[in-house]
């Protein structure tokens, strides 16, 4: 008995040293009456959440005999009002934007760093727009000139808004600094701005004109997504990154023009346009070229972009291509057959995820990895044939195929990740009896069959 209780509480203190490893690795977040913070390095506090439901919120300068000098988060907030003290000396981004009737921030008269005029909450040191209240009722908002930064979330669901009007002095406009402004329908970016941020401007719905600056190199991922008034883009002369999913489902969108200096076309800044049918590139871009109206990197012998609205039932991929890129056919609905010639050799994550009406696919021998969620979601898909020289099938690759009722492994597979055949309940793969896939079927309930596996009596 002894022993079992020696080992018992030796086992008991491993426990609890985990617990406390993991507990100094973790953020501590610490609850004191309506408010929770988390205690800082110089042994001041930041407000991580505010749970009253009052009108007028005022932000205490101290709780539980620290000072409050940071504002992180205030969770979930209803108020028309609120206060913040001198000590708070820092905001990272918009902790307000949850408060749909917030109006007026007032700031206390010793706050050395914060200000609210122009409707809006500055921070004066670095000269950024912070938070303009989403409960103004303002329709048009001119910044104010010698502001240098839109800050993140600063305008983020500000549904009044109809107009905004930025100055000559912005140089930067951060993340999700305008999202969710649906009823904007212009924006004119100003010629200092060299960067647009990731979901800058992601759900402006009425968004139909954008001015982009010469001087702009790099749009972020989901930089305008969902803005489905956009109909012609013409993308200026000196950009070079367009990143993944930058445009991604601005359903109105029928024509880009992509300047000669994109060098990096990064996944597919398209995803989900689906009336987008002309994409303009010059002979002589030294990167991209347009065959057949579909987008290629030439240099890399990369697919990169199939439109959706081409509306063809088949398509061949040219001879020499060597991948097949990110999303590249993912969510074209009209295709039911894509050829693979022998060139390619890698099938990226999301190639053909969502191809609804896919129904058979020939992968050659040439191809060496299939990539996560490649095949995902192609419901109607019934057939793979899977050639001798696959090597690695990824993540969920064809996770949620319904209708996939064989698939043929190879030997040379020797790598596939979790839940590559998720929901395929119709599915049985094929596969030599000592291979790596049937030991993987087994170990993660897949069924499976291979030769000779009814030949019971010689077996």
């Amino acid at each position: 008995m002894r022993k079992i209780l020696i080992f018992c509480l030796v086992v008991l203190s491993l426990c609890l040293s985990v617990c406390f490893v993991a507990a100094d690795n973790a953020t501590e977040i610490v609850s004191s009456g309506l408010w929770e913070y988390e205690p800082l390095e110089d042994g001041t506090i930041g407000i991580t959440k505010y749970a009253g439901e009052e009108e007028k919120i005022t932000i205490p300068s101290e709780i539980d005999g620290k000072p409050v000098s940071k504002i992180i988060s205030m969770g979930w907030i209803k108020c028309r009002e609120i206060t913040i003290p001198g000590s708070v000396v820092s905001i990272d981004h918009n902790p307000f934007s949850s408060s749909s009737s917030l109006i007026n921030i007032v700031v206390s008269d010793d706050n050395a760093v914060f200000a609210f005029r122009d409707n809006a909450l500055f921070d004066e040191q670095s000269k950024r727009l912070v938070c303009f209240p989403r409960g103004n009722e303002d329709k048009k908002y001119s910044v104010p000139e010698g502001t240098l930064i839109i800050g993140q979330s600063a305008f983020s669901s500000c549904h009044n808004l109809k107009e905004i009007s930025l100055p000559d002095s912005i140089v930067e406009i951060e993340k999700a600094a305008f999202s969710g402004c649906y009823d904007i329908k212009e924006i004119i970016i100003p010629s200092k701005v060299t960067v647009i941020e990731d979901q800058a401007f992601s759900d402006c719905e009425s968004l139909r004109t954008v001015a982009f600056p010469e001087g702009l190199t790099k749009i972020g991922t989901n930089a305008f997504y969902f803005c489905s008034a956009l109909r012609e883009l013409t993308l200026p002369e000196g950009l070079i990154t367009i990143n993944d999913k930058a445009f991604s489902y601005c359903t109105g969108l029928s024509s880009v023009s992509i300047p000669n200096s994109v060098t990096e076309y990064l996944g597919n800044p398209f995803l989900g346009c689906d009336k987008l049918k002309s994409i303009l590139v010059l002979p002589e871009h030294p990167v991209l070229a347009v065959i057949d109206n579909v987008l290629f990197n030439k240099t890399e012998k990369k697919l990169l972009y199939y439109p959706y609205a081409l509306m063809n039932k088949k398509y061949s991929i040219p001879d020499g291509i060597k991948i097949i890129g990110e999303n590249a056919f993912a969510d074209i609905y009209e295709l039911t057959s894509v050829d693979i010639p022998d060139s390619v050799t890698d099938i990226e994550d999301g190639a053909f995820e969502k191809m609804a009406k896919l129904r058979k696919i020939d992968i050659p021998a040439s191809v060496r990895n299939i990539g996560r969620n490649a095949f995902a979601s192609c419901r109607w898909l019934e057939e793979v044939t899977m050639s001798e020289g696959v090597t690695n099938i990824g993540a969920y690759a064809f996770a949620g195929c319904g209708d996939l009722e064989k698939i043929a492994i190879p030997n040379s597979v020797v790598s596939i990740d979790e839940g590559a055949f998720s929901d395929c309940a119709k599915l049985t793969v094929n596969a030599s009896r000592d291979s790596y896939a049937v030991k993987y079927c087994m170990e993660n309930g897949v069924n499976y069959t291979f030769p000779g596996a009814n030949d019971w009596l010689n077996n």
